[in-house]
């Protein structure tokens, strides 16, 4: 669900938070002093509308692929999030959230469909995807680092696991929808 007009109060207190587009209100308001300006010269208005790009997407957890609702869930993933870079494995996160691996493997599954490695790894693939759509080229090399994988052996299996293609692929074809191609 993505909301208009990025209203805080509205979006960041809803539940689960809305994301929203944010419009681009400088350009907006040059744009309409623009208009004023020729208006008030005497000039015609422009025959269309004119149409402006969103500033940007402002995504919280009702775009989130990977949003739960279980508290104890939650808070694994909020950690996973917090700290993307760390090589976490279940056992310690479940030391960390004071459960036992057990009852954290029990509500991955009840409340996320998922064992909590599995999940853990569906986020670092987020993480990536986000991280190869950006203008600035990272390597193999960074992405495993920087997403908790380890080894770009890592990355790329998983990348071929949960997105069906190669994060090389996946970088040109995301860059092939940026320019209209």
């Amino acid at each position: 669900m993505i909301g208009m007009d990025n209203d805080e109060t509205i979006c960041e207190h809803s539940v689960p938070t809305i994301s929203s587009v944010s419009r681009n209100s400088e350009q907006v308001g040059w744009e309409a002093m623009a208009l004023m300006d020729r208006l008030l010269q005497g000039i015609s208005p422009p025959a269309r509308d004119l149409l402006l790009a969103p500033e940007k997407v402002v995504a919280r957890q009702s775009t989130d692929m990977l949003y739960c609702t279980d508290p104890l869930v939650r808070k694994a993933v909020d950690y996973v999030r917090e700290y993307p870079t760390v090589r976490i494995n279940i056992a310690v996160l479940a030391e960390r959230l004071g459960v036992s691996k057990r009852t954290l493997e029990m509500r991955f599954r009840q409340f996320a469909g998922s064992s909590p490695h599995l999940f853990i790894n569906r986020l670092r693939v987020q993480r990536a995807q986000a991280m190869l759509q950006m203008p600035h080229e990272y390597s193999l090399g960074q992405i495993a680092t920087e997403c908790g994988f380890g080894t770009v052996a890592t990355v790329y299996a998983a990348f071929r696991r949960f997105v069906g293609q190669t994060p090389a692929q996946y970088r040109r074809r995301s860059l092939a929808k940026v320019l209209g191609h």
